[in-house]
């Protein structure tokens, strides 16, 4: 049999002795007189050099989980799919729907040990299972990549990497940090975006720093923007768009004496969210409501928002809190009039500080079994890399994390208006996080955050905050021996 190997061919020169000739020259006088002159004999060699090629990767199947299915979001992961197909055709990547009540399906997938390798979960989800080893540490992947840095994102947190990072600055302009477990994917933050139609209409100047204090500046332009009878209004605080703990909670810190407060106390013992005065921002959304009247009451939204499913789509709402995803309130304003993201109000001090988190991306101990981690690995990478979160900065269904991605012509580009404030957010050094490195993350969180009885005027916010202080701190008594174990896992991981 014949085998054909690819050959290379090289030539070489090689010079052998020296000859010479005689040559006749002019006569100057009668006598004959010889010259030697040196030449050079050239042989070509044609040699022949088999060269094995090199063997092909082996193909790799894993099972990836998302509810990043439709819209603007839906977009971005199939763009991302085909991209990574491309480049590493030897990891196939099974994509399945993640199913309805997809964190009570996923715990009993970890207790089942039948976990997808690759998933976006909530950033809350991994510290109630990592000391059952249910995620694989991917830290000796990344530190053999060439193109890994760590400073490239803001540092969400507590979720794909784990560092207890509980104080005041958390540190998220240094990149992410701590054991990873995953790679960083959605990102959100509170921001806020404008109805510029509506300012024009009420009067509204735009704001300049130290004008838009919370209990001033701000609150006057949401009463000057609200018309009861048009059912138009400056905010909507109880519920529905922007209506949330993760708005007025941010401004209590802007408002509290002591710049340092986060949700809870670094040993995991208190609930401090209300501490030193930070219940001024949750008291002022409600009186919101019950006071100065600028927000709908609970249960009004719906009706005065139709078709467009939220007020601030629909028209009706100077202001609304956004996490970082304005793909869909864009089809849904659809031009109908102009809109901008927008300064955060302030407190004493300044701006209202930010809170970032995110939905990450986590490897589960599935793929160390399948023997699938640098495949899934390199996959969450990719993922959480420049070209997919170039992608989301354009469909916008979701907040980039990567730092050089806010800097881009595609975040500052258009609509909103003024959409690379998110840069501007993010930037901000005294942010928080949402403290997820905790097992009893989501029992904790829900015993305190939700307000609607102060709302609905059924309880004072006195009672409501010490009936959810109460709550909350007995669940922190009751999982402590469980956080302290996660702490152990972790520093021994």
């Amino acid at each position: 049999e014949v085998k054909e190997v690819p050959v290379e061919k090289i030539v070489t020169q090689q010079v052998e002795k020296v000859v010479t000739r005689t040559v006749e020259v002019e006569k100057v006088v009668e006598k004959v007189v010889t010259q030697q002159v040196e030449v050079e004999k050239v042989v070509e060699k044609v040699v022949e050099k088999v060269v094995e090629a090199a063997p092909a990767p082996m193909t790799q199947n894993l099972l990836f989980q998302t509810d990043h299915t439709s819209g603007p979001r839906g977009a971005a992961v199939d763009w991302a799919l085909e991209r990574f197909s491309v480049q590493f055709p030897h990891i196939v990547v099974r994509y399945v729907p993640a199913p309805t009540q997809v964190e009570i399906v996923y715990g009993a997938m970890v207790a089942a040990g039948s976990t997808p390798e690759a998933a976006l979960m909530s950033g809350w989800f991994a510290a109630q299972w990592y000391t059952a080893d249910a995620f694989v540490n991917i830290d000796d992947f990344l530190a053999k990549q060439d193109d890994y840095n760590p400073e490239d994102w803001y540092y969400p947190g507590d979720s794909s990497g784990v560092d207890f990072a509980d104080t005041v600055p958390y540190g998220h302009l240094g990149g992410l940090r701590g054991k990873q477990y995953g790679m960083p994917y959605q990102g959100n933050t509170n921001g806020q975006h404008i109805n510029l139609q509506l300012m024009e209409e009420a009067g509204i100047q735009w704001p300049t720093p130290g004008s838009w204090h919370l209990e001033q500046g701000f609150l006057d332009d949401l009463i000057k923007a609200t018309d009861p009878e048009a059912g138009t209004f400056g905010i909507e605080v109880g519920g529905g768009n922007g209506g949330s703990w993760t708005q007025w909670n941010p401004w209590g810190w802007a408002l509290a004496d002591d710049p340092s407060i986060m949700y809870r106390s670094a040993d995991g013992t208190r609930t401090t969210c209300w501490d030193s005065g930070a219940d001024r921002g949750v008291r002022l959304a409600v009186d919101m409501i019950a006071v100065h009247g600028v927000s709908p009451k609970l249960g009004e939204s719906r009706e005065l928002a139709g078709e467009f499913r939220d007020l601030f789509s629909a028209g009706k709402l100077l202001t609304a809190r956004n996490g970082g995803a304005v793909g869909s309130t864009i089809g849904r304003i659809a031009g109908r009039f102009p809109w901008s993201m927008a300064p955060m109000p302030e407190g004493p001090r300044g701006p209202v500080p930010h809170e970032i988190t995110e939905q990450p991306h986590m490897i589960s101990n599935t793929a160390a079994l399948r023997d699938t981690v640098e495949a899934s690995a390199q996959f969450v990478l990719f993922m959480a890399g420049p070209e997919v979160q170039g992608r989301i900065a354009i469909d916008r269904g979701s907040m980039p994390l990567r730092k050089e991605v806010h800097a881009s012509a595609e975040m500052a580009s258009g609509p909103p208006e003024r959409h690379n404030m998110w840069k501007e957010y993010l930037d901000q050094p005294d942010a928080r996080h949402r403290q997820m490195a905790y097992p009893a993350w989501l029992e904790w969180i829900n015993s305190w955050r939700n307000v609607d009885a102060a709302h609905a005027g059924d309880l004072s916010i006195d009672d409501l905050m010490e009936r959810s202080l109460a709550r909350a701190d007995r669940v922190l008594e009751d999982n402590a021996e469980a956080y302290q174990d996660l702490k152990t896992y972790i520093a021994n991981a």
